[in-house]
C-alpha cells in the first residue's frame, strides 16, 4: 500500500528503500531495529518490466504530475505575496521538494531536524522551532515543507499562512487533521480563510484513500461535535475510472482496474 502511494506522487520513490519513518512505525513499539534495506528496494539496474519503466522515466527527467502541479501552484501563491505550507509524507519527496524549489530557499521540517536548539551560525542545523520562527518571521522565506510525522502538532502557523498544498496523504486520519489545523483555528488575521490545495491521480489507491480519509474525519468530527467541514477532493471527477463502493475489498478494485487497463490497451493497438 505504501509504494503504490509513492507511485502516486513520485515513483522514483521506489528505487529507494523504505524507512521506519515511511512505514508509519518511528513511534510505536512495533518499529524493528534494523530495516532490510535491499529487500525494500527496487533497483533500476533489475531485469523486470517495472524496473525497465523506471530507467526509462528516470532518463526523461520528467517532473512527475503532482510535484509539477504543486510546484506551478507553491510558485503562483509566494509571487501573490503569499506565505504556503507544503505537507509531505515520504523523506524523499521532501527532498524532492527542497531541489525543485531551491530558489525560494524553503524551510523544511522533518523527524530528522533537532527539536532543540541548534547550531545558530549554521542554518542547516535549525531546531524545528528556529526553522518556523524564521518562516513566520522572515519576509524572504515563504515556503515550508512540512512531514506530517513530524509538524502536524502543537505548531502554530495560522497566523502566517493560509494556503497548504498536500502533495501526498497517508492512512493516518489524526495527522491529517492535525495538519489541517496548523492554519485553520481561532486567532486567523481577520477577513482570512483557510485554503487547502490537494491534487489527485486518478487511480485506485488515491481514491480509496480519500474515502477512507473523509469517512474518518466524519466520525471524529461527529464524536467531537466539531463544526470543521471534511476535507478531501470530489471524487466524482474520476468518474468513470470505477466506483470504490462497488466492491468489498481493496483487492478487488485493484483487480478491477488492472483488468480495465488491458482492456483499454487492447482497444487501443
Amino acid at each position: 500500500m505504501i509504494r503504490l502511494l509513492q507511485a502516486a506522487s513520485n515513483p522514483l520513490l521506489l528505487a529507494e528503500a523504505l524507512t521506519a519513518d515511511d512505514l508509519w512505525l518511528a513511534d510505536t513499539e512495533d518499529a524493528p531495529s534494523e530495516l532490510p534495506e535491499d529487500e525494500k528496494a527496487l533497483s533500476l539496474n533489475a531485469k523486470s518490466d517495472l524496473a525497465a519503466a523506471l530507467r526509462q522515466y528516470a532518463k526523461t527527467r520528467t517532473s512527475p504530475a503532482k510535484v509539477r502541479f504543486i510546484e506551478e501552484a507553491c510558485r503562483k501563491l509566494v509571487a501573490e505575496g503569499h506565505k504556503v505550507v507544503i505537507w509531505t509524507v515520504f523523506l524523499g519527496n521532501v527532498r524532492y521538494l527542497e531541489n525543485v524549489l531551491a530558489d525560494l530557499k524553503p524551510l523544511s521540517i522533518t523527524g530528522s531536524v533537532p527539536l532543540q536548539e541548534g547550531d545558530e551560525n549554521c542554518e542547516e542545523e535549525l531546531s524545528r522551532e528556529q526553522r518556523v520562527q524564521l518562516f513566520k518571521q522572515n519576509p524572504d522565506r515563504r515556503v515550508l515543507i512540512a512531514n506530517m510525522g513530524a509538524c502536524s502538532e502543537s505548531i502554530s502557523l495560522h497566523k502566517t499562512s493560509q494556503h497548504a498544498l498536500y502533495l501526498e496523504r497517508s492512512f493516518n486520519a489524526a495527522q491529517f487533521v492535525q495538519s489541517l489545523d496548523r492554519i485553520h483555528r481561532q486567532g486567523m488575521p481577520a477577513g482570512t480563510t483557510a485554503n487547502f490545495i490537494i491534487p489527485s491521480i486518478p487511480c485506485a489507491i488515491e481514491r480509496v484513500l480519500n474515502r477512507r480519509l473523509m469517512e474518518r474525519q466524519r466520525l471524529l468530527y461527529a464524536l467531537l461535535d466539531d463544526p470543521m467541514p471534511v476535507v478531501g477532493f470530489d471524487d466524482a471527477d474520476h468518474s468513470g475510472v470505477f466506483d470504490v463502493d462497488e466492491y468489498h475489498s481493496i483487492d478487488e478494485v485493484f483487480a478491477e482496474v488492472l483488468h480495465e487497463i488491458r482492456r483499454d490497451a487492447k482497444g487501443s493497438r
